[in-house]
């Protein structure tokens, strides 16, 4: 494929993703009006304006903003080529020697806050949001945060107990189920196929499967979220939440770590695997200390602390598995 079609695709790709979490990801509501309410969609112009006459009750209607669409059209796909041509010339400079160090990093930020924000709308849409639907909800909303934080809300869900439980647990069940399969598809492929997209999948398989038990430990531990919900809808201990949540991040944990120095050590050949591994798993307390300040939550100091010390553990934990491995290639020496 020609260079130019390589970067339209890619840049189409990237266009699609951003323009799309950016308009369903983000709304504002017009200050409340008796019996109407008006929600405008869009980042950073809001183009899509949704209004909703309450009473009498009647069905939305849409009204697109030219202006405010043109602008944003523009401004994801100067960006989209942007990001393109920087992955682009990065892959080029690959194929005959190293790029600069911080082109590389550059280029793992460039996939792996998009695919953050791609894993929350996973949670947020494919998991709460598809429940509520196949239980008869008319209406949802959902929310992405710009720091990878959202909500999900519905309208007309059945009454039922089964239906509330499986849209309380479907963000969970149905966005790990989403990353478990991801990750063993790239078991099975290993390095097979273009690297920009294995590691795009690493990414997405990373935040959609160790997100879920993160937040399975935080919520079995604080009562907070999907967790705490579940627990008042069906009377489920927070323990067992806590124990789901540390035996899938264990799980996960190998595989992902595995997953990541197949692709790392040819992306960085000038550092240690050690060095790297450790250096990924502290993206774990980056996102606790995006938690802590984000809008959508509210934290206590002393949580906060007991938090963000707990995230250090997987990185600390990946130098004690540096050790372990090399006795263990150590005494299979000895024995040949």
């Amino acid at each position: 494929m020609k260079t130019i079609y390589k970067l339209a695709l890619m840049a189409l790709i990237i266009f699609g993703l951003c323009f799309s979490i950016s308009t369903f990801g983000y709304s504002e509501v017009d200050p409340s009006i008796i019996s109407v309410r008006v929600v405008r969609y869009g980042f950073p112009m809001t183009w899509l304006k949704a209004t909703t006459v309450i009473l009498p009750v009647s069905p939305t209607t849409y009204i697109v903003l030219w202006l405010e669409l043109i602008v944003d059209i523009v401004l994801y796909l100067a960006l989209s080529i942007g990001i393109s041509f920087i992955t682009m010339k990065a892959m080029r400079r690959h194929e005959a020697s190293k790029p600069s160090l911080w082109v590389r990093v550059l280029f793992v930020v460039l996939v792996a806050y998009p695919t953050r924000l791609l894993s929350c709308g996973i949670h947020e849409l494919l998991g709460h949001g598809l429940w509520a639907w196949i239980f008869g909800a008319d209406r949802i909303w959902f929310n992405v945060s710009w720091l990878g934080f959202g909500w999900c809300r519905w309208q007309g869900l059945s009454d039922s107990y089964i239906a509330r439980v499986m849209t309380m647990a479907g963000g969970l069940i149905n966005t790990f189920i989403i990353g478990a399969a991801i990750l063993t598809f790239l078991f099975l492929v290993r390095k097979k196929g273009g690297f920009c997209l294995r590691f795009f999948l690493f990414w997405l398989g990373f935040w959609t499967t160790i997100n879920q038990a993160s937040y399975l430990l935080l919520g079995g531990l604080t009562g907070y979220g999907d967790p705490g919900s579940l627990h008042s809808l069906t009377g489920i201990p927070l323990s067992f939440f806590i124990l789901l949540g540390f035996g899938l991040f264990l799980v996960v944990y190998l595989a992902v770590s595995v997953l990541f120095l197949s692709e790392a050590t040819g992306l960085f050949p000038e550092f240690k695997p050690k060095t790297l591994l450790f250096e990924f798993w502290i993206t774990i307390p980056i996102q606790a200390i995006l938690f802590a300040v984000s809008p959508e939550h509210e934290m206590l100091f002393e949580m906060f602390f007991f938090l963000l010390a707990v995230s250090v553990i997987p990185s600390l934990l990946s130098l004690l598995l540096f050790q372990f491995f090399n006795r263990w290639k150590l005494n299979d020496l000895k024995d040949t």
